[in-house]
């Protein structure tokens, strides 16, 4: 069996899983926001637990104690460039709490719906950004969900609603998306707070073609307002393919304000929401 190890344990979060499990139990602990309704999805950042555990928790809380089959992660590709969809398709995902299954049929019909989504493990080799989200997952689900990870990039909008199309029609109740990004990354830490507020504004209001554009347009002066941001373009396309009635956003901070100080070096904005049926 193909098993893609914790590449990430000790570096973005703990090694050890009594240690791991104890600090997402105190993230969620502290999260004072309950949100009603049927969630389908959550949009969560990746970064080190210490910078971002906090803001992720904010989603995570939301779906405690739930049940699901399957869980759509949908994540940004920080290494490996692509123009289309790079699936993980079969074994199991590692982390110190122990393996995640795959969902290989699933996969396998995803893969099969778009000519753009491939089977490409050595994508997922040395990318972050959906690994750390494994943990969490572990922790506030019960048991017996699998795996459909999947890295997504691209500069077309067409080609966003192509994927969308080829997930959407393979998810149900029982499945859960989950979205990874992290925001605003520059050297601005007042650029930051206005570009985030923004970006978050324009997923609130599900202006999902508004949000690709103002994604790109920063990309092309080489300023990064969402580093997931087709990961979020094709989440909120899968949403309103599902009708969803909103995306709620539950808190958002930037690395200079966790870790307080001087507010003069790199700065990364973190926000979380739950999508809502």
């Amino acid at each position: 069996m193909k098993i893609r190890e914790a590449k990430f344990a000790g570096m973005f979060y703990p090694a050890g899983p009594g240690t791991l499990k104890r600090r997402i139990d105190e993230f969620i602990s502290r999260v004072d926001i309950t949100v009603s309704g049927d969630i389908i999805g959550i949009i969560v950042p990746h970064a080190g637990y210490d910078y971002s555990g906090e803001t992720a928790a904010y989603a995570y809380k939301q779906i405690k104690g739930r049940e699901f089959k399957n869980v759509i992660i949908l994540a940004p590709s920080h290494r490996y460039p692509l123009n289309g969809g790079a699936v993980y398709p079969s074994g199991e995902f590692e982390t110190p709490l122990g393996a995640v299954k795959i969902n290989e049929e699933l996969c396998s019909k995803i893969i099969n719906e778009s000519e753009r989504i491939e089977a490409i493990e050595e994508a997922h080799i040395e990318e972050h950004s959906l690994e750390v989200q494994l943990p969490f997952l572990q922790v506030v689900l019960k048991e017996g969900w699998q795996l459909v990870p999947m890295l997504v990039g691209t500069e077309n909008f067409a080609l966003c609603l192509e994927i969308a199309d080829a997930i959407v029609k393979y998810l149900d109740d029982s499945s859960l998306l989950t979205i990874s990004s992290d925001f605003y990354h520059g050297w601005n830490y007042n650029e930051c707070v206005i570009l985030h507020k923004k970006a978050n504004e324009l997923i609130e209001n599900f202006s999902t073609e508004k949000f690709f554009d103002y994604y790109l347009s920063h990309e092309s002066k080489g300023v990064c307002v969402a580093c997931g941001g087709v990961p979020i373009t094709i989440g909120m396309l899968i949403a309103e393919k599902l009708n969803a009635s909103e995306i709620k956003l539950l808190y958002y901070t930037n690395s200079a304000d966790v870790i307080g100080g001087a507010k003069s070096g790199y700065v990364v904005g973190y926000s979380a929401f739950t999508i809502l049926k």
